[in-house]
Order: structure tokens, then sequence, then C-alpha cells
């Protein structure tokens, strides 16, 4: 899986976790928090190496909205955000 994926894996695992703490569902809202925070360690680790406590999960988060920042201008970046981002790259309106 390549950065940009697990970057965006990680982003719609957030808005769903948000989603479910909106409507109270607090049990899957922390079942999508572990994968989300999986998903920021992951990403971090393919650019920066493996971390040594593994759970620095402001450290994680940070970096990727840093990185995405650098990269696309912001963060939050979605699966139809990141889509929108290659349309414009092509070109296509």
């Amino acid at each position: 899986m390549s950065l940009e994926s697990k970057i965006v894996e990680y982003f719609d695992l957030k808005e769903i976790k948000t989603k479910y703490i909106e409507i109270q569902n607090y049990e899957r809202a922390a079942i999508n928090r572990e994968a989300e925070r999986e998903a920021a360690r992951d990403a971090y680790e393919m650019t920066c190496g493996k971390c040594e406590s593994g759970s620095d999960w402001k450290k994680y988060e940070d970096w990727i909205d840093e990185y995405c920042i650098y990269k696309y201008g912001r963060t939050g970046i979605t699966t139809p955000v990141l889509r929108e981002i290659k349309i414009d790259e092509l070109g296509i309106k």
C-alpha cells in the first residue's frame, strides 16, 4: 500500500469515527479510533522508520497534517478530496 493510500485511509477512518460519535455509538467509534491510530502509525513508519514507542498518536497525527499541507496545501485528505485533487492535476473540469 502506498503512503498516499495509507493517509487517505487514516482520514477516511477519522471521518467514520466522527460520524459514530455524532450518533453516540461510542463502541464503534472506539473500534474505528484504533484502526485510525494504526493507519496513522503505519503512514508515519513508511517514511520515518519504525517508531520506538509505537503509541505516540499525537506525533503521528501532527506529522500527517504537516505532510498533507506540504504536499496538497491542505489537511483532511479523504477519498473524495483526493479524487478532486487528482482531477485538478490532470486538468479535467
